[in-house]
């Protein structure tokens, strides 16, 4: 499928997908991540489905939240109800669970920035392939927040105290 901010292809009983945000380096928006969901609903249905490869357009990974957003929803009062930033966060986290529970192998192709949740949508992935450009970062943490919704996943991809040390830092590791 074209012009999606996913766009997704099925060669043969392999899925490949690309996140197509390109002029935002690929950041996690709403419909972004509802794409990624359905994505993961059709590649559970398949069962015929032997592996998802995922990468992102334009040079970069995924930069993580989309923060123009979070500035738009922090500069308005919280209506009543559920806060939009607990539901943006409680969506990616379902994605997080969703890509990590497919039945098939799940290949990333990292190149440029996997920066906060993009670290994280990286570390479900099974295999993660990085060029030479590849940077992983959680650089939240100098903005003041917490990585909260990606460190149970870094942690179980990266063990429990390179995760602290990476969050607590927010050092940049290249694909080496």
């Amino acid at each position: 499928s074209t012009g999606a901010m996913v766009q997704v292809e099925r060669r043969g009983a392999f899925w490949f997908a690309q996140l197509n945000r390109p002029d935002k380096r690929n950041a996690l928006s709403e419909p972004l991540m509802g794409e990624l969901l359905a994505l993961c609903e059709r590649v559970d249905a398949d069962l015929d489905a032997r592996a998802l490869v995922l990468w992102g357009a334009g040079g970069h990974f995924c930069a993580g939240a989309d923060f123009d957003r979070f500035q738009e929803l922090m500069a308005s009062p919280a209506p009543a109800g559920t806060d939009p930033i607990v539901a943006h966060n409680r969506t990616f986290g379902t994605v997080l669970e969703r890509i990590a529970s497919l039945p098939v192998p799940t290949i990333g192709v990292v190149r440029g920035a996997a920066m906060g949740g993009g670290g994280g949508l990286a570390s479900v992935l099974d295999r993660v392939i990085a060029s030479e450009d590849a940077v992983f970062a959680m650089p939240e943490v100098t903005l003041g927040v917490a990585p909260a919704q990606i460190a149970p996943f870094i942690a179980r991809r990266i063990g429990a105290t390179r995760a602290r040390w990476l969050m607590l830092t927010g050092a940049r590791l290249d694909a080496n």
